[in-house]
């Protein structure tokens, strides 16, 4: 097995197998990008009897995929926040030994929600930790976590997938989704596949739809198509106009990317050239910039009214 169960991210995965393991491992990256399927392939690896680690097949790997070992331990909470009583549990544990395995594994999947106290007491932990525990802290950015704690850590960053990579794991994942699904899911997950397995499942919202329409027509060239749909807008508030023209802008420039297989950007690359789409995504810009300073609906609608319906 290795670390082939995690999907691309080959650097990352060269490194790992370059040895040896640290004690401690802060695995960063959005929901979704595989960040779990890490931490428990390191676990395997810490506890595994393999002669290459993590093997998958000898008893400790198989319970720690399972989520079965008793030496692999969740460290979390029902709270918004991760409570310093909770890193405290964790401090005396261990140094009790492990029950059965090499080492006694730590995960904390939100490592972002400690504050600082619970933060400070971890650290203490990490500064002079008993030989046979690690610690694996998961977080969207290790930026959130305190300088001290990062310089005791090897910091892994989990990478997007490419297109085609994506694009056979929602195929393998999937069967019955449909090719358009599964290229419109790619295409707007940012390359993880976590958050692509959740677009397939979720329907586009009315803001997502209300996007779309304006987004075919400007690759229509219909501008009257145009104008009632921007004149839509005019009820709603200003916190969704402003989500409806953030994933516009995300439309725009997605067209402009060749390898995007969604069905709206490939309809906005047949219908204008590079330049004509970057002007359009440059008025969207504009107008999100506008709102995000307190500026006004209206005005903001203005722009749109003005700039977009002009690009010939």
């Amino acid at each position: 097995m290795g670390y082939d169960e995690l999907l691309g991210n080959q650097g990352l995965k060269d490194r790992l197998r370059a040895g040896p393991l640290s004690h401690c491992y802060i695995l960063e990256g959005p929901a979704g990008s595989g960040r779990r399927t890490l931490a428990r392939l390191l676990a395997a690896a810490m506890e595994c009897e393999g002669k290459v680690s993590p093997c998958g097949h000898c008893n400790p790997c198989r319970k720690v995929m399972k989520d079965e070992h008793p030496d692999v331990i969740t460290v979390d909470s029902d709270k918004a926040t991760v409570p310093i009583s909770l890193i405290r549990q964790m401090q005396s544990d261990a140094y009790i030994r492990p029950n059965e395995g090499n080492r006694k594994v730590y995960i904390l999947p939100r490592a972002q929600d400690m504050q600082g106290p619970a933060q400070n007491a971890l650290l203490k932990l990490l500064e002079e930790p008993p030989a046979y525990c690690a610690f694996i802290l998961i977080t969207d950015s290790a930026d959130k976590l305190l300088e001290t704690v990062r310089s005791r850590a090897v910091v892994l960053t989990l990478a997007p997938l490419s297109t085609a990579v994506l694009t056979d794991a929602l195929k393998e994942q999937r069967p019955e989704a449909s090719e358009a699904a599964i290229a419109r899911a790619a295409d707007r997950s940012d390359g993880y596949l976590g958050k692509a397995l959740s677009l397939l499942d979720t329907p586009d919202t009315e803001l997502e739809t209300k996007a779309r329409t304006i987004a075919l027509a400007l690759a229509d060239h219909n501008d009257l198509a145009l104008l009632e749909a921007l004149f839509s807008l005019d009820k709603l508030g200003k916190q969704p106009f402003l989500d409806l023209l953030t994933e516009l802008e995300r439309l725009l420039l997605r067209a402009m990317r060749p390898d995007s297989a969604d069905e709206t950007a490939a309809r906005l690359r047949a219908g204008g050239t590079s330049r004509r789409l970057f002007q359009s995504a440059e008025a969207v810009k504009n107008a999100v910039t506008l709102l995000q300073a307190n500026g006004s609906a209206g005005h903001a609608m203005g722009i749109l009214l003005a700039e977009l319906g002009a690009r010939k």
